[in-house]
């Protein structure tokens, strides 16, 4: 079975010519030759301003089946945020330009958007200005991908009865 993602605009039901929003994107899965729509994909915004660190998140969200969008400040974080309008946003707190507490208090000003902190800070205090900020959740680094893609299937609705959904990677 092969898998791609194809952007499809729902309102024409054909493919978009610039390939991004304001439409979702779909995966199509190919089996013995038809092609099948599968659910919308889930955005996640990623905003880190280490690029090793952006890329490493970007492979684990993608290979599991998240569509990413980047950023590696606080302001082009919530550019990119009312730009894409995230299911998710996972944002560091040490950002060049911000603390990313001004960042997710900013976005929970706009949105109740879940927000992940994904950060080196693992005093108590910071985890709870975190969380008074607005942050829905705080994992730190170094993390393991398989917790941070449990807690990212939990704040998206992604865990059933077995809750072994986002457990499973296309990737492995």
């Amino acid at each position: 079975m092969r898998m791609q993602t194809i952007p499809i605009d729902i309102q024409r039901q054909a493919p978009r010519r610039d390939g991004r929003p304001p439409g979702p994107e779909f995966q199509l899965i190919e089996a013995g030759g038809n092609l099948a729509m599968t659910q919308a994909l889930q955005q996640i915004l990623i905003v880190e301003d280490d690029p090793a660190i952006r890329m490493v998140l970007r492979m684990l969200l993608e290979c599991n089946g998240y569509r990413v969008f980047e950023a590696e400040t606080a302001m082009r974080g919530e550019v990119e945020a009312r730009t894409h309008k995230p299911d998710l946003v996972l944002v560091d707190l040490g950002l060049p330009d911000a603390d990313g507490l001004e960042l997710i208090r900013h976005l929970r000003s706009r949105s109740r958007v879940p927000i992940i902190v994904v950060s080196a800070r693992t005093a108590q205090e910071q985890k709870a200005l975190a969380l008074r900020a607005g942050a829905d959740d705080y994992i730190t680094k170094p993390f393991a991908g398989l917790e941070l893609l449990a807690r990212i299937g939990v704040r998206l609705g992604k865990v059933g009865a077995s809750g072994k959904e986002f457990l499973q990677s296309p990737c492995q």
